[in-house]
């Protein structure tokens, strides 16, 4: 088959268009307040117009495009507008629904252009003969509700010999059989000969095999204090080896950053470290995390909010504190009734997500430990544990 070297597409996964970024504080600047409800958006618009100046071949979106699964007609028009503007620059877009926004495709919802193709509950190929000649097939599927349970990986087919290119679109993590999120093995994967596998579900930029590549592109926009760093999408194309290679190019709004101190001693510790540290040219949204803190007057001036509100007033006006943590500070759980602190950690794991609380830096392999019945319950009896030992105490 003929092998041009001109193909190149884009691989991004987990948009997550419309988050609300609840929880951040209510005294947070106007200006800053509009720039997190719009940094999805604008993360996506920086996207598409790199499309379009790269003058990629198509766009793949593997799950969760949407933060929900019924989108606003507002959020709409700016999809079917940045589409249509792809389709008059002949870039396709390939689309699959992930846990999030599952079922979109059975909401109301505008018109898709007709450079869109979506990917249905069932695993499906799809096929696209580019401008230079390559014939490239594109497998995929969208999820049916919000925890994919069922086996997907082994619906997928082996690679298709007629093509240049054979390529996956895959929401899942990596797991047993029957777990949430459409598990899969990497060598099942493997078994199958693709070219590319483009990942989506982690928000952190993973890869988990170098040829062919496997692996997360991560979201576009940090979507809360523990998805520190930049982030963006992969652009693709292939090598001398005709190997498809990822490139990561970044479209941060919000940067999100932890500042860790090991020990503190005063307030001004906290500034001068902030004063230390460059900057790319954004709003920083910053987590201060603290080992150990000696004096007991800043302590408690941590304790009642005031260290924050202070730091607040006295940090460059791109920095936003979200919050302070000091790490020996023990759960005061002596005077909890048991009754209402069980209820309380049921609700807490009946919502949980790995994701909120571990560092990009934590190995995939423990991450998706944590989402099994069997990691779940290790955190509850941990919990547990920590409660018995605070009453020991």
């Amino acid at each position: 088959m003929f092998k041009g070297v001109n193909m190149k597409f884009i691989h991004a996964a987990d948009v997550h268009l419309g988050n609300t970024f609840k929880g951040l504080s209510k005294q947070m600047p106007a200006n800053l307040k509009k720039l997190v409800e719009e940094s999805t958006i604008m993360a996506f618009q920086n996207m598409i117009r790199n499309a379009i100046e790269e003058q990629i071949d198509f766009i793949l979106l593997p799950g969760d495009f949407y933060n929900v699964t019924k989108s606003g007609p507002a959020i709409q028009n700016i999809v079917t507008e940045s589409f249509s503007l792809l389709k008059k620059n002949q870039i396709g877009v390939f689309l699959s629904f992930g846990n999030h926004d599952f079922e979109v495709d059975k909401q109301k919802h505008l018109p898709w252009p007709d450079n869109v193709q979506i990917f249905e509950q069932n695993v499906e190929t799809k096929e696209i003969i580019l401008n230079s000649g390559e014939k490239i097939a594109i497998t995929g599927f969208s999820y049916q509700t919000p925890r994919q349970n069922n086996s997907v990986i082994d619906k997928f087919p082996k690679k298709r010999l007629n093509v240049d290119y054979h390529i996956g679109m895959y929401h899942g993590s990596i797991g047993n059989s029957g777990e949430p999120y459409a598990a899969f093995k990497i060598r099942d994967m493997l078994d199958k000969n693709y070219d590319y596998w483009a990942l989506g579900h982690i928000h952190a930029r993973q890869t988990l095999n170098e040829v062919p590549f496997i692996g997360y592109s991560g979201d576009l926009q940090g979507l809360n204090r523990k998805e520190v760093g930049e982030k963006g999408y992969y652009l693709v194309s292939p090598d001398k080896s005709q190997n498809l290679v990822p490139h990561f190019c970044k479209t941060t709004i919000i940067l999100w950053q932890t500042l860790s101190i090991n020990s503190l001693n005063d307030e001004s510790d906290i500034t001068e470290k902030i004063k230390s540290i460059k900057y790319d040219n954004k709003p920083v949204f910053m987590t201060i995390l603290v080992d150990e803190v000696h004096n007991s007057v800043i302590k408690e001036r941590i304790e009642n909010g005031i260290t924050l509100e202070t730091l607040r007033k006295c940090t460059p006006e791109y920095i936003w504190i979200v919050k302070i943590i000091v790490k020996n500070t023990l759960l005061l759980v002596n005077h909890i009734d048991e009754k209402y602190w069980n209820q309380a950690l049921e609700n807490v794991m009946s919502e949980f997500n790995i994701n909120d609380y571990l560092s990009e830096q934590v190995p995939i392999t423990i991450r998706e430990f944590f989402m099994t019945e069997s990691g779940q319950q290790n955190l509850r009896e941990s919990m547990q544990q920590l409660l018995s030992h605070h009453k020991e105490e």
